[in-house]
């Protein structure tokens, strides 16, 4: 009898292991988007507990003024830098613009702008981004500046100055002189995304995925650290000598670390929205295979300036675009701790252009008008897509 009872207990603990092998490594969606397994809540659990105690051991919290200003590359030759700023206003003005620094003396720059009267302008060099960078850039290490874009850190985590001077084209490729100058200027939480970010989003995007020592030692070697603050924009632009002046709700972004490797991301999805009563929302979700195939992120600033990070979204990936075509319109909801939200996002404009030292990502660049629990706004989407089949 206990020879039976023995068998019994080998036979089934021998299926549960080959039921969890089984799915932790073939429950995957297009063989990209890992599903939960048989241990999903136990992972989550164990997981959640090791963020905790990360955030207990850590004693002191990053200064962020530190970093807000051109930083040294590191010896990686994919080493990067790179800031981004996009603002909107009621009027139908969008303007969206990013300098990824480089090695060998190269940048990533990209320059948007969009006016009722003129539709979607942009730099003439997209859909490259691949510049020269500014000689000035490369010696005083005072400003991203490339293709006729400048970016410049005045007071760390106050104020920014933006400008852009050169030719843009229209959507019919016709030629534009452009000016703008501006500064951005924010009195707005900062959001930093290795520190603010969900514990919970955190936990459940790992313990989705199969754990292996190549897992973990994957979540270390892809870090980089990045973060966001909303603001406002004020300035003026000019086309072909007509001057606009602007006011506009802003945000803008700073990445940086070891390395940035665009071939590791398989795709992702973000909103930036800017609601009529002042709330401002940032969502997206990343599929970034070789650590997490479907990564929930984002926050929620209320009109009273109070910043919630998102806890969950219920937008999936291969469900939109997966062909790498993105829809016109989306709906899908977000969850902070304290409400859900439903948002509504239609495409008024879309451009594509490339990033990385030899094209690797490709983005569909939109201009989107977004409702959310019945509220107008106006803001961007980006949809990335691996470009390595097209190099």
């Amino acid at each position: 009898m206990l020879l039976v009872v023995i068998a019994l207990v080998v036979a089934f603990v021998s299926f549960v292991y080959w039921k969890i092998k089984h799915e932790e490594h073939n429950n995957k969606v297009f063989e990209i988007y890992s599903q939960p397994g048989i241990l999903f809540y136990a992972k989550f659990l164990i997981f959640y507990l090791l963020l905790k105690l990360y955030e207990l051991n850590k004693h002191k919290k990053e200064n962020l003024e530190d970093f807000d200003r051109l930083l040294p590359l590191s010896e990686h030759n994919k080493a990067f830098d790179a800031v981004s700023f996009q603002a909107v206003n009621p009027e139908g003005h969008y303007l969206y613009g990013g300098i990824e620094r480089r090695h060998l003396a190269k940048i990533n720059g990209f320059f948007y702008l969009v006016t009722p009267e003129f539709g979607l302008l942009r730099s003439p060099h997209i859909p490259k981004t691949n510049l020269d960078a500014d000689t000035d850039m490369l010696h005083d290490m005072k400003s991203y500046n490339g293709g006729g874009i400048r970016f410049s850190p005045i007071k760390p985590m106050k104020l920014w100055r933006l400008s852009y001077n050169g030719k843009m084209l229209d959507q019919n490729e016709n030629s534009v002189d452009v000016v703008v100058e501006a500064d951005w200027n924010s009195n707005l939480p900062c959001f930093m995304f290795d520190s603010d970010m969900s514990r919970v989003a955190i936990a459940r995007a790992a313990a989705a995925e199969t754990w292996t020592e190549d897992f973990f030692k994957n979540i270390k070697k892809a870090h980089q650290s990045h973060y966001e603050q909303m603001g406002y924009l004020k300035g003026f632009f000019s086309i072909n000598g007509k001057k606009y002046e602007i006011k506009m709700d802003a945000s803008r972004n700073h990445s940086f670390g070891h390395k940035r490797d665009w071939l590791l991301m398989h795709r992702y999805i973000f909103h930036f929205i800017y609601l009529e009563d002042n709330t401002r929302i940032c969502v997206g979700v990343l599929s970034h295979p070789c650590t997490t195939s479907h990564m929930e992120v984002g926050y929620v600033i209320s009109p009273k300036k109070a910043i919630n990070p998102i806890e969950k979204c219920d937008l999936r990936l291969y469900q939109h675009g997966e062909n790498g075509t993105p829809g016109k319109n989306i709906a899908f909801r977000i969850w902070t701790r304290k409400k859900e939200y439903l948002i509504k996002a239609k495409t008024i404009y879309e451009n594509n252009h490339f990033i990385g030292n030899d094209c690797e990502a490709r983005i569909v660049f939109k201009c989107v008008d977004f409702e959310v629990n019945g509220m107008k706004g106006r803001g961007f989407a980006e949809w990335q897509y691996n470009n390595q089949n097209f190099l």
